[in-house]
């Protein structure tokens, strides 16, 4: 090895560790929970770092965390809960916001920012793209009325690549970031419940979770909440 490749190198060694040292995203958790209907995911929240940000998408969903918000360590924007699918504001608005509060650097203010929950982010999502389409959601009368027919294949592309955007977004963030989820379950060969992933649609299923470095199941074991 040459002088001038050894200093090359060392130069080429140091630039990448200052690079990584110096980003807010590597020293956070940047994670998606998982876990039953009413199971407790929520209520995690009153274990993180304060200031908490909740983005709800799940009405009621935040119920849980009233201690929290009262005690001002938790802050929940509910205007997502209020989704009408025949005429979708939440992902719009959401998306807004969000992009708002990442050029105001709110999110290097806070300790954690939540995403509950990814379904029906999912499915505002869903109602966001028919708009913009014009069409509706899928009816039984739809053969011969396409309008009608609800998402078509480019539709599912659209869908696939913004929650991807979405979970790259989430795994930069400068703070804590959480993605709440549903289970997805399935039979196995005894027909015994089995845990099948993030419920989500199609390919959003399997390729979200591999953008987010963590990922985690909430169940209780003997009365206490458990991540596995």
């Amino acid at each position: 090895m040459t002088s001038d490749f050894a200093l090359i190198l060392q130069k080429e060694q140091a630039a990448l560790a200052k690079m990584y040292d110096e980003n807010p995203a590597t020293e956070k958790l940047h994670a998606i929970i998982i876990g039953e209907k009413g199971g407790g995911k929520t209520s995690l929240a009153l274990t993180c770092p304060t200031p908490v940000h909740i983005d709800s998408f799940d009405p009621g969903g935040t119920d849980s965390v009233r201690e929290g918000i009262k005690a001002g360590k938790i802050f929940v924007d509910t205007r997502f809960e209020k989704e009408d699918s025949n005429n979708p504001t939440a992902y719009s608005m959401w998306e807004e916001e969000f992009r708002r509060r990442g050029r105001e650097g709110y999110f290097t203010s806070i300790g954690t920012y939540i995403l509950d929950g990814s379904t029906l982010f999912g499915d505002c999502l869903m109602n966001q793209i028919l708009k913009k389409e014009k069409q509706l959601r899928a009816s039984m009368n739809a053969k011969s009325d396409r309008t009608k027919q609800g998402m078509q294949i480019q539709d599912w592309g659209t869908y696939l690549d913004v929650f991807a955007q979405l979970a790259r977004a989430l795994a930069l963030m400068p703070c804590h970031a959480i993605l709440m989820g549903h289970i997805d379950r399935d039979m196995d060969e005894v027909q015994r419940s089995m845990i099948k992933g993030l419920m989500l649609p199609g390919k959003s299923s399997e390729k979200v979770p591999i953008i987010f470095p963590e990922f985690y199941v909430l169940q209780i074991k003997e009365g206490k909440h458990v991540l596995l």
